[in-house]
C-alpha cells in the first residue's frame, strides 16, 4: 500500500509540475505576437503621422470623405494640418494649427488593432489595416483614418 501511495504522490507531482512549466513558459504563438507588437511599436512612435484621408463611416453604411490629399478633397480644411504623435510611454498628441489634444493609446493583445483614448472619453479601437515605415491605414466603425509621414 506505501508502494502504491508512494508512486501515486510521484505521478501527481510530476504532474503538477508539468503542467506548471506549460503555464510559465511562452509558446511560439506568443513569441510571434510580441514581436508584431514590437516590430509595429517601432514603426509606430516618435513619427510625426499627417492627415492623407479621413472618411466618416454613417450609421446607414454609406461614407463621406471629409478629407483626401489624393483626390483633393477638404485640401483647405483644417484636416491638412492635423497631425498624430504616438510616444513609447503610451500617449500620443492629436495636433492641428490651433490645438493640441493629448491621450493615451495602446495596441492589442495580437497587435492587430490601436485603441486611443483622450481624457475620460470611451477609447475608440482601431484595426490596423497597414502599418509601414511610412504608412499607416486604421480603421473603426465610425471612420478610416490613413496617415502617412
Amino acid at each position: 500500500m506505501k508502494k502504491l501511495y508512494l508512486s501515486l504522490s510521484i505521478f501527481l507531482g510530476m504532474l503538477s509540475a508539468q503542467s506548471c512549466d506549460e503555464a510559465i513558459s511562452p509558446n511560439a504563438e506568443m513569441i510571434a505576437s510580441l514581436q508584431l507588437i514590437n516590430a509595429r511599436k517601432k514603426l509606430l512612435v516618435d513619427k510625426t503621422w499627417k492627415f492623407y484621408l479621413y472618411v466618416t463611416k454613417n450609421p446607414d453604411g454609406s461614407t463621406f470623405t471629409n478629407y483626401s490629399v489624393k483626390d483633393g478633397i477638404g485640401l483647405s480644411s483644417d484636416y491638412a494640418k492635423f497631425t498624430y504623435t504616438f510616444k513609447s510611454d503610451g500617449t500620443f498628441v492629436l495636433s492641428s494649427a490651433n490645438t493640441s489634444l493629448q491621450g493615451k493609446w495602446e495596441l492589442s493583445s495580437d497587435g492587430n488593432a490601436i485603441s486611443t483614448q483622450i481624457g475620460v472619453g470611451s477609447p475608440i479601437t482601431y484595426a490596423i489595416e497597414t502599418l509601414t515605415s511610412d504608412e499607416l491605414e486604421i480603421e473603426s466603425s465610425s471612420s478610416k483614418l490613413k496617415l502617412k509621414i
